[in-house]
C-alpha cells in the first residue's frame, strides 16, 4: 500500500499531526522504500501543504505551522482514513453522549474521541482559529453546556462553539436537525433545477425522499463548514461542468440556502452526482428499481452499521435494502443491483469489497460501479439540447427528432474511451454537418 505516493503522502502527515515520531530511517524501514523515496515524498508533501497555507517544519523533530482552520480540517480528512479509528473511545465521551442522550453511531464515537484529542493539544499549545463567528449558531443546541465536559479547560467561548458544531455534524440516532427545514430546502432544490435546466425530474417522490435522507445527514456538516472527503469532486467538477455548475449555482443562492452559504465545493459534487445519478435511473427503468445495495460483513452488526453510514454519507443515490451475514446470503431471494461487502465473495459477480472504514480508493470504486457519473451527465447534456431546441423552434416530429439527435449524441462515438461533454459535442464542425442539418429537417 505504501507504493501508492498518496496514501504515502497522507500516511506520512497523519503520523505528524498525531506527534508520532518519525524519520527518514524509520519510514524506510517501515514502507520498504529507498531514504531517497522517502526524501521525495518529503518534498512532495511541503508543495502539497503549501497550496493548503500550511508548512512543514523540522525541529527535533516535524511538525505543522500555518493556517489553523487547514490543519483541523486536514486533521479531519486523514482520520477519516484512519482504519483503526474504532479501537479507542474515550470515557469522557462515552459519557457525555449518554448524559445528552445523543446516540451517536460507534464511528462518531470514536471520531469525535480521537478528534478531541487532536484539539485538545492544539488548544494547548494555544493554536486557535482566526474567526468563531461561523460557529456561534451553536450554542444554542442543547448540550452546548455540556461540552466543557470534554474540552480542555483552557477553551475558549469560541472553541467550545467550534467543537459543538462538529458534534452536531456526527451521525447521530438523535438528530438535532429540523427535517421541515431539509424538506423545504430539498422541494426548493427541485423547483430550481427543473426551471434552470427546463428537465422534469420523473418519480419525484423517490428522488425526494433519498435527496431528504442525504441533506439530514449532511446539513450541520455542510452549514458548519466541516470538510467530507469526495472521490467525485475531480471527476463532477472537470468532465461534468455542466452539470456541476448548475446545481452549485442553485445551491450558492443564498437567499434560497441561508444556511448553505460557503458550502464546499465537495458537498456540492456529491449532490451533483446524485442527480446526475437520478437522470440516468429515469431515463430507463424506474429510479426505485435502481441500485439496491444489499450490505454482507461478517464482522457484526456494528461494523455493518459504520459501513452503512458511510456508504449514505458518500453514496447519497445508494438504497441499503438489507444487511445479511454470508449464510443469509445464500438463501436470499430478493432482487439487487449490488452486494457491498467487507469479505471477498468470488461466487457473486455483483459484490464489491470495501474496507470497513472506507478508504478513497473505496469511495472511487462504489462511485464508478453505484452512481455511473459519466452516463448521467451524458443524459443531462442531451436533455439540455433537447429543451433549448424546444423553446427556441417549433418541432415537426419531437421523436423523430429525439431518435436523430441520440443518433448523433450517442453512437457517432460507440468506438471511443473517453466520453465527451456538451461543449465538446457543440463545435462548429459538427454543428454545420449533423445538428443543423436535422434540426432544419424537423423544424418549421
Amino acid at each position: 500500500k505504501f507504493i501508492d505516493a498518496e496514501y504515502r503522502r497522507n500516511y506520512i502527515i497523519y503520523e505528524i499531526l498525531n506527534e508520532r515520531d518519525i524519520t527518514v530511517d524509520k519510514l524506510s524501514e517501515l514502507m520498504g522504500l529507498s531514504r531517497n523515496t522517502i526524501a521525495l515524498t518529503f518534498d512532495s508533501i511541503r508543495e502539497e501543504l503549501l497550496n493548503k497555507h500550511i508548512r512543514l517544519i523540522y525541529n527535533k523533530g516535524y511538525s505543522l505551522e500555518g493556517s489553523e482552520e487547514s490543519i483541523r480540517d486536514l486533521f479531519l480528512l486523514l482520520m477519516q482514513e484512519d482504519e483503526s479509528l474504532l479501537t479507542d473511545f474515550l470515557p469522557e465521551v462515552l459519557t457525555f453522549n449518554k448524559e445528552n442522550s445523543l446516540k451517536l453511531t460507534d464511528y462518531s464515537l470514536a471520531s469525535l474521541s480521537k478528534f478531541i484529542r487532536f484539539l485538545n493539544k492544539r488548544i494547548e499549545k494555544g493554536m486557535h482559529l482566526e474567526s468563531y463567528v461561523l460557529y456561534e449558531p451553536a450554542i444554542t443546541i442543547d448540550y452546548y453546556p455540556s461540552v466543557s465536559s470534554i474540552i480542555s479547560p483552557k477553551a475558549s467561548f469560541g472553541e467550545r462553539a467550534y467543537l459543538t458544531a462538529y458534534i452536531s455534524s456526527l451521525s447521530s440516532l438523535n438528530s438535532v436537525v429540523e427535517e421541515k427545514l431539509i424538506e423545504e430546502y430539498t422541494d426548493t432544490l427541485i423547483k430550481r433545477f427543473e426551471a434552470r435546466t427546463a428537465i422534469n425530474l420523473e418519480s419525484k417522490d423517490v428522488f425526494k425522499k433519498n435527496l431528504i435522507r442525504h441533506l439530514l445527514s449532511s446539513y450541520n456538516r455542510i452549514r458548519f463548514g466541516f470538510p467530507i472527503s469526495s472521490a467525485a469532486l475531480e471527476e463532477v467538477r472537470t468532465k461534468h461542468s455542466l452539470l456541476y455548475e448548475t446545481v452549485k449555482d442553485i445551491l450558492r443562492n443564498h437567499k434560497d440556502f441561508p444556511s448553505f452559504k460557503g458550502i464546499r465545493e465537495e458537498e456540492i459534487a456529491l449532490i451533483a452526482a446524485y442527480i446526475g445519478g437520478y437522470i440516468k435511473g429515469s431515463q430507463g427503468e424506474s429510479t426505485s428499481k435502481k441500485n439496491k445495495v444489499i450490505l454482507v460483513c461478517p464482522n457484526g452488526l456494528t461494523v455493518s452499521k459504520i459501513l452503512e453510514i458511510q456508504i449514505n454519507k458518500y453514496i447519497p443515490n445508494a438504497e441499503i435494502i438489507s444487511t445479511l451475514s454470508l449464510n443469509e446470503l445464500k438463501s436470499f431471494e430478493d432482487s439487487y443491483d449490488h452486494i457491498v461487502t467487507t469479505t471477498e465473495l468470488k461466487a457473486y459477480p455483483k459484490a464489491i469489497m470495501v474496507h470497513p472504514i472506507l478508504t478513497k480508493p473505496d469511495i472511487e470504486l462504489l462511485r464508478s460501479r453505484i452512481v455511473a457519473v459519466n452516463q448521467s451527465a451524458k443524459n443531462f447534456d442531451f436533455q439540455l439540447i433537447l429543451q433549448a431546441v424546444k423553446r427556441n423552434a417549433v418541432i415537426k416530429d419531437e421523436n423523430k427528432l429525439k431518435e436523430e439527435l441520440s443518433a448523433i449524441i450517442y453512437n457517432i462515438k460507440k468506438e471511443e474511451v473517453y466520453q465527451p461533454m456538451l461543449e465538446e459535442l457543440l463545435n462548429d464542425k459538427r454543428i454545420n454537418k449533423s445538428l443543423v442539418d436535422i434540426l432544419n429537417s424537423y423544424i418549421r
